[in-house]
Formats: C-alpha cells, structure tokens, sequence
C-alpha cells in the first residue's frame, strides 16, 4: 500500500478524500498544522510516495531547522513549500503537491516563479475529478484506478457565512470537523456576485445552508429597508428568496429584536444566537434542516369564491398534508401596499394557485360575459414573472366559462364546474411532476 502525508488544517476536506483514496490501497497521513508536519519530518523516518499541502493554513511556530516565516496573504503551506522545496523533494522523491478550492488558474497565477519550473502538481478540492488526479499522481499512471464507490463518499456540504466580523477559527475548525465545507463572505457585493455566478451556472444548491449575519454594513447599494445596517442580514435574505425561492437561510446575531428573529423562523430555516455556544447552535440547526422534510409553502391568489378557495386549502393541508396556505386576506397589513403584501407574504413560495372564478360580469359591444376579477389576473402576471411561466409553479383553476383575456389565452390550466374535487386528480400529477408529493409523502 502506498502512504503519503496530507498537510491541511480542515478535515472536512481531508476526511472524505482520506475514506474514499484509502479504499483504493493508498493510505493518507493527515497532518493538520505546520508544526505537526515539522515535528514529523525531524522525528520520524517513515518512508512516504508524496506529500499535498493545503496552500492557505496557519504559520508554523515552532523553533526548527526549517524556514517557517510566516506569508503575508495566510498562504502558509505554500510559502511553507517554497522555502523547504529542496529537502522536500528530496524526502519525497520529488512527489509533492499543493491543494486548494480556490481554482487551478488563480493558484498558477499566483506561485512564484521560482518553482513554476518545478514538477508540482496542483489539486482542486471542489472538483469532481480531483480523486481520479490524486490516485493517477501516488501511481504515476495515467490509467484512472477510481473504484466506483469512491465518489459517493465525497461530502457535498456548505455553508455560506455572510458576516462582516471576524469569524474565530476555532468556530470554522467545529463546524467544519461536522462535515461541512465553509466559505466566509466579509461583504453583500462579494457574496452576491458569488451567488449570482452558481444561479447563472444552474449549480445545485439543495446542499447549500447560508447564514446570515441580521446587523452589519451594506457595501452593495442594492438592497433596501436596512435601517443603517440593522436590517441588512433581512434585506439580503429577501434578495436570496427572490433569486431561488427554495435556498435554506438561517439568521444569526448576538443581539437581535423577536421580531426579527422570527422573520427568519416564519421566511427561512430559523435563527441562532451569536453566544458563547454558536458553534453548537450552528451545528444542532444545520442537522435539523437536513433531517427534516421540507415541506412546500403555497400562496392561494382567489376572487370572490370564498368557498372554493377554503376547499382547496383543505385538500393541501388535510388530504396532501402541505403547511396551510398563505391566504393575502389572512395576513396583516401593517401599512402596507397590496403589493408590498404579496412580495412580502410569498417570500420563500415553492408554488401559487390562482383562482380564476366568475366574479365580473361584463358588457362589452353588446355581448355579456364573466371574467375573472382584474386583481386576480394582475396577480397572475405578477407570479409568471416571478417564478418563470414555464418553471410549473403557478397552477391556474378556471371555474366555469370565463371569457379569458387573449395576453393569456394560450396558458394551459385546470378546468372545473363547480368543485375542487373535480381537479384533484390534475393537481396531484402537477405536485408529482414538481416532486412535491413525493417529498411529503415519502
């Protein structure tokens, strides 16, 4: 079995590489600071096939025939390297490595030009082929020698930190020891732009937490109701919610109003506090997310049918066991605007039905007709431009016959008589397409 030592201060990226690499006769030595790896290096003479460094860790303090100076961008196991490259290589038989998620082109860009010349390799632990790298590098072939159950032990995990404190390392030590992978976002516009890019891409964001600090500065002039930064982390959730409706946001702050802690429990995933057990509460909430079923919030948009719209809500609720509705009339107004409303009560919605019930009766050149009410056609046009007409999140009832307007004459929807009941069986095979039965119902 080959063996090679893997210096790198998280183990949450270590420790899936380790499990899955090991599976395939390569042991690894994981060393989680540059002082452990000194201490080896002059204690033990254990023979190794090759060495990966992280590139940004902790400065080695240790008093040591080694050059530990400390660089100046963290850039440690790198700097690390450079200064011991030639006993290294000679330990190593000149099998030596540096890893990062940072992109190979960034890294490139960046290593001195005194080593460019020299036979490293470089790693990228966000990609998926960096296994298959790895094994071909310890067995210097270009054959791939990935068994098939190696990629599945791979955690996928993140958790995006928007705060613009200083987050303690022993915090991201914690939580990443739980098996999640961190990044630390110090600004909105360096996040959003981030985000933006993974939304653009069409990334898989199901394994995404983001957390959100409640108060602190925002540097993007994008976001609005901040109230001097007191409401940013809020501000900024909408602007997540507006973007992918279904992203897990959990709030966070060492001092915060109830009313703000429980926006977050009511629009997004819950709130934890900045105390001396946040790593704990982080960890304890991350785990209860991802254990739990989620089940989809739905907004009713209905004229004047009163009867017909409570007996859709009892479907979802009692017969496909859904969350209750959001009903706009149910929902209190506080000064609003009907629109401020609408934005503000479908925060986080994963699908809106709009009734369209004969409410008007209309004369128009001498022919008479019912239509829908005018609001509820608004409101329709409002959700296909929020959530895509084609995307199957608003599902539109037409009760009786309706003269429809000719901007949507051609939207495919459901018809009935008189009764919810008759489009029972067209709404499930809806949620089942949108998999939002089987989610609740698995």
């Amino acid at each position: 079995m080959k063996k090679i030592v893997w210096v790198d201060d998280s183990s949450v990226v270590v420790r899936p590489i380790k499990e899955a690499i090991e599976c395939c006769d390569i042991k690894i030595c994981h060393l989680r600071s540059l002082n452990d790896l000194v201490n080896m290096l002059i204690f033990e003479s254990d023979v190794y096939d090759g060495i990966v460094f992280d590139i940004m860790m902790p400065p080695a303090d240790v008093n040591s025939e080694f050059d530990i100076r400390e660089d100046s961008e963290y850039w440690n196991g790198y700097r690390f390297l450079v200064n011991n490259y030639n006993f290294l290589n000679k330990r190593f038989n000149g099998k030596i490595a540096l890893c990062s998620g940072h992109p190979k082109e960034m890294i490139e860009s960046r290593i001195d030009s005194e080593i460019q010349n020299y036979p490293i390799n470089i790693f990228n632990t966000q990609n998926g082929n960096t296994l298959d790298e790895i094994i071909k590098w310890v067995n210097n072939t270009s054959h791939s020698m990935l068994c098939e159950r190696c990629p599945n032990l791979i955690s996928k995990y993140e958790l995006f930190w928007v705060d613009d404190e200083r987050i303690p390392l022993d915090i991201i030590e914690t939580i990443e020891d739980n098996g999640f992978y961190i990044r630390v976002f110090n600004s909105v516009t360096h996040f959003l732009h981030e985000y933006k890019k993974l939304i653009i891409a069409n990334e898989d964001l199901n394994n995404i937490i983001i957390l959100v600090d409640i108060v602190f500065n925002d540097d993007s002039n994008v976001l609005t109701g901040t109230r001097d930064g007191e409401q940013t982390g809020i501000s900024l959730s909408r602007q997540i919610l507006k973007m992918n409706s279904s992203q897990k946001i959990i709030g966070c702050s060492n001092w915060a109003s109830e009313k703000n802690s429980n926006w977050f429990w009511e629009y997004c995933e819950g709130f934890v506090s900045k105390d001396k057990n946040l790593s704990y509460n982080i960890i304890k909430r991350i785990n209860e997310i991802f254990q739990q079923k989620r089940l989809p919030k739905t907004f009713i948009v209905h004229g004047w049918d009163s009867m017909l719209r409570d007996e859709l809500s009892d479907y979802l609720t009692k017969s496909l066991h859904f969350p209750k509705p959001i009903i706009l009339a149910n929902t209190s107004s506080v000064g609003k605007t009907i629109i401020e409303k609408i934005e503000d009560a479908t925060i986080g919605v994963d699908l809106v039905f709009v009734m369209c019930t004969p409410d008007d009766l209309v004369t128009s050149d001498d022919k008479i007709y019912k239509q829908a009410s005018p609001n509820v056609l608004i409101e329709l046009g409002y959700f296909y431009g929020r959530l895509g007409r084609l995307s199957g999140k608003v599902i539109v009832i037409v009760k009786g016959d309706l003269n429809i307007p000719s901007d949507i004459s051609g939207v495919t929807y459901i018809k009935i008589k008189e009764s919810i009941s008759e489009a029972k069986s067209e709404i499930y095979n809806e949620l089942v397409a949108l998999r939002l039965i089987e989610r609740v119902l698995a």
